[in-house]
């Protein structure tokens, strides 16, 4: 289940249309369908441990549709599916707050997943497997749509324990909200009540620490606003970067890693520092990669960073690094 953005776009195609295809990637999949408590069919690992980067599976769209679809059109392509298809999308769980839009039109906002046309248009793309992951606020997988396959490749982002749950996040601007916030923001987004180990009990070191992540990392743009030499700046700004990757893994959270690590390079790059400036950039590009990031714009920019810079050509002040990957989404 996963609501989509259903604002207008008049300048998109009216439905893309393709033809769906599962590419697991293990002769004995790592991984099963099971009965969550509470929360329906889900997935769960059956071998230990599925290692932090394993791509779990990639799966092409059943069908895309703009922001701009209405009901007749969700109808019409549903209905010209295999019978096969038809059903697995009518076993798709439909949130109440999505029930007012009907039987077609409500499943697919329920559970379609935001990607793009290769030409770059955002659509939102129905995944009959990719659908079936539950949501956590601490997500141990994440999905990464590829552009160029028109494929969701499904990655663990998290070394995942025999028999524990696998599960994206559905709204990953919630991520850093403290608690009663995140649980109404996706009350009102996806219509269901979160329950997953960081919203079950009340916690308020846990909110305090995400709501200072969330300040810290809207700060790190600004923070090479000025770029200083200073060498108590340079140890501040290190200092603050080290303290949000700690609160991070403490609150069991993936994302950001590679935004935090490329500051990292940043500050000790502009403090002319060229042998930290390295480790960090080296832990930058083994983060993006974790989620199969290697080909994102980001990542190819790492890449180029990593192949043309030494430690020696940041000492000599000789390094072009420019901003960093987009923060936080809305």
């Amino acid at each position: 289940m996963k609501p989509v953005d259903q604002r207008k776009n008049d300048s998109e195609p009216k439905q893309t249309e393709m033809t769906p295809s599962f590419q697991p990637v293990f002769e004995q999949p790592v991984f099963e369908q099971y009965l969550t408590p509470g929360s329906g069919l889900g997935y769960r690992s059956n071998c230990n441990p599925i290692s932090k980067g394993t791509l779990l599976f990639e799966e092409r769209p059943l069908f895309c549709l703009p922001a701009s679809h209405n009901a007749a059109e969700v109808r019409q392509i549903v209905d010209s599916q295999t019978p096969g298809d038809r059903g697995a999308f009518f076993s798709l769980h439909t949130p109440h707050q999505f029930l007012n839009k009907g039987d077609y039109q409500g499943r697919f906002l329920a559970n379609a997943l935001p990607c793009t046309t290769q030409s770059g248009v955002r659509v939102a793309g129905l995944f009959l497997r990719g659908a079936r992951f539950n949501h956590s606020c601490r997500p141990n997988v994440q999905y990464r749509w590829d552009r160029n396959s028109q494929q969701m490749r499904f990655y663990a982002i998290k070394n995942v324990g025999y028999m524990e749950e696998l599960c994206i996040s559905y709204d990953e601007g919630s991520i850093l909200l403290p608690r009663l916030a995140r649980k109404q923001r996706l009350l009102e987004l996806a219509g269901f009540q979160c329950n997953c180990p960081s919203c079950v009990t009340h916690d308020i070191t846990s909110d305090d620490r995400r709501i200072h992540l969330r300040k810290t990392i809207d700060s790190i743009e600004p923070m090479f606003t000025t770029p200083t030499a200073n060498p108590h700046e340079y140890v501040l700004r290190n200092s603050t970067i080290i303290n949000a990757l700690s609160t991070l893994h403490h609150e069991g959270i993936c994302r950001y890693r590679d935004i935090l690590y490329y500051a990292g390079f940043r500050n000790a790059s502009t403090a002319g520092d060229g042998n930290n400036a390295m480790l960090w950039l080296n832990e930058a590009w083994m983060a993006v990669n974790v989620a199969g990031g290697a080909q994102s714009d980001f990542g190819q920019k790492l890449a180029q960073l990593l192949a043309s810079t030494s430690a020696e050509q940041i000492q000599r002040g000789n390094t072009s690094l420019g901003s960093g990957p987009p923060l936080l989404p809305e």
